[in-house]
């Protein structure tokens, strides 16, 4: 002892583990979901703990069938997640608004939609032709003001 102080051990506190991101008993929508973008943030959600995943997309299943996409879904469903795939345009809401429907008939509650979807049409900005340059902002923009539209809370 000096000057009157005591050196005494102390134990610090465990911290808590932190809560999961996102949750098992939640459902999460991806647009474009099998989209290079759509298939990592699918798999990182999966990773942080959701089990309930609608990945959308224009294209129908069997017009985009390959053994990549296959392969991929299948590797997700592997991990236990259920995910399921749906073929919708994001800038029509009446689309939006039936598969909102649909999820809240038969999966847990809509926790979040994660808005992936885009079209890639390069080319030199001078030499597009106006459909071009149209089709390539309307998933992004349009896409987006719809999913707001239909689902407020998101």
């Amino acid at each position: 002892m000096r000057y009157g102080a005591r050196l005494m051990q102390w134990a610090m506190p465990q911290a808590s583990a932190p809560s999961a991101l996102f949750h098992s008993d939640a459902t999460y929508m991806i647009t474009g979901g099998l989209g290079g973008i759509g298939l990592v943030l699918t798999r990182w959600l999966i990773e942080q703990g959701a089990r309930h995943l609608v990945l959308t997309g224009r294209r129908s299943l069997d017009k985009i069938a390959s053994a990549t996409t296959d392969e991929a879904l299948e590797a997700l469903r592997a991990t236990g997640a259920h995910v399921d795939y749906y073929s919708l345009d994001v800038s029509h809401r009446e689309q939006i608004e039936e598969l909102i429907s649909e999820i809240e008939e038969k999966l847990p509650p809509l926790r979040g939609i994660f808005h992936a979807a885009g079209v890639l049409d390069d080319s030199i900005l001078s030499l597009m032709t106006h459909s071009q340059f149209q089709r390539v902002p309307d998933p992004q923009s349009c896409g987006q003001l719809e999913l707001t539209r239909s689902n407020p809370a998101y």
